[in-house]
């Protein structure tokens, strides 16, 4: 996107970001930053950034395009679970669920049989690279070939057998001539081992180290102990209160009331809950936008989600569950909960109550 202050372009891979020129916090990003942002990536080649662009755009906007743009992605990487999530995410009556549901059933051959997307960014995804060879089909080889080296080599021998017969007996006339006219053999006698063995030298004994003489009072003497480098109070700081809920007032983004923060240093630490992932991934990036903040540290700061959750429009069970979760994983948890009031998964209503298992 482009800052609006200085026209400088802002990447938006980790949003909510500042410009770099100016240091100003743009508008929140829409749904074609994100989208733009996802296929200049895609086309360079870095599908596994392109992918981490749409998750994030995933997490504000439950957008049908970056959804098959995400399963695209998906099915360049090989990651056929979240490719489907992608494609359920897709409202049946959206006019790009024809084209989502053609990536589950079409092969990477079939990606020129079809028509697809006006967008070059998701064409040029489908379609196969232009430096793929075709699969060759493999040769077909005749047996009956294979018997010809082998009735060759068959005659060959055949032919060779009497010579070798022949030369055979030549050898065995001429032995006993060799055996008759050899000098007998004369066995040599060995020199004993008394006489080959030279006189062993004398032993020498080696010098006696001399022993070294400790005090008798080594251990009643005491050490001084020298002060750790790591235990000066200037190096270690002092925690300082971080006045949080001014701090989003002045943004514009709701209060916090269960989260505390606290300076310690240049790290800004985050302790409470919150009551979702999307809340508490928006707190951390927040703070991480600071100027004066290198860390964030959000060990202690945990997710408590809500015991229901009321459906508004443009909901899905896959975005509902991202956004209280962060792990799509969890939406047959949400599912199994509310079996009772859906038929299936895709049977939403707005204004519909969800029952929330806890987050674990």
């Amino acid at each position: 996107m482009i800052c609006p202050t200085c026209g400088e372009r802002i990447s938006a891979i980790i949003p909510p970001v500042r410009c770099p020129a100016c240091g100003a916090l743009p508008a929140q990003l829409s749904v074609r930053d994100y989208y733009l942002e996802a296929g200049e990536l895609a086309a360079s080649g870095d599908h596994t950034a392109a992918l981490v662009v749409v998750r994030r755009g995933l997490e504000k906007y439950n957008a049908p395009e970056l959804h098959l743009l995400g399963a695209i992605l998906c099915r360049r990487l090989g990651q056929t679970a979240e490719m489907r999530r992608h494609v359920a995410a897709i409202p049946i009556d959206d006019s790009l669920r024809a084209e989502a549901e053609w990536l589950l059933r079409s092969r990477p051959e079939d990606a020129g049989k079809r028509s697809l997307p006006t967008d070059p960014a998701l064409t040029a995804l489908l379609l196969p690279p232009p430096d793929a060879e075709p699969a060759r089909r493999p040769r077909r080889v005749r047996r009956g070939w294979m018997a010809v080296p082998a009735l060759a080599a068959l005659l060959v021998l055949i032919w060779l057998l009497p010579r070798l017969l022949q030369s055979l007996s030549g050898v065995a006339e001429i032995v006993p001539e060799i055996t008759a006219t050899s000098t007998p053999f004369v066995a040599v006698q060995e020199p004993s081992v008394a006489t080959v063995a030279p006189a062993l030298a004398p032993a020498v004994e080696p010098a006696l180290l001399p022993t070294a003489t400790l005090p008798a009072d080594l251990v009643r003497q005491p050490t001084k102990a020298e002060p750790l480098a790591a235990a000066d109070e200037a190096n270690l700081g002092t925690a300082a209160q971080f006045d949080l809920s001014a701090y989003l007032a002045e943004l514009g983004r709701p209060a916090a009331a269960d989260v505390a923060a606290s300076m310690v240093g240049s790290q800004l630490n985050l302790v409470g809950r919150t009551e979702s992932f999307a809340q508490r991934q928006e707190l951390i990036a927040l703070m991480e936008a600071l100027p004066q903040v290198e860390r964030v540290n959000a060990t202690d700061l945990y997710i408590r989600p809500p015991a229901a959750y009321t459906v508004r429009s443009g909901d899905t069970l896959w975005s509902i569950t991202y956004e209280i979760y962060g792990d799509v994983a969890r939406m047959e948890d949400v599912y199994n909960a509310n079996r009772a009031s859906m038929a299936s998964p895709e049977s939403l209503t707005v204004g519909m109550v969800l029952n929330l298992p806890p987050y674990e």
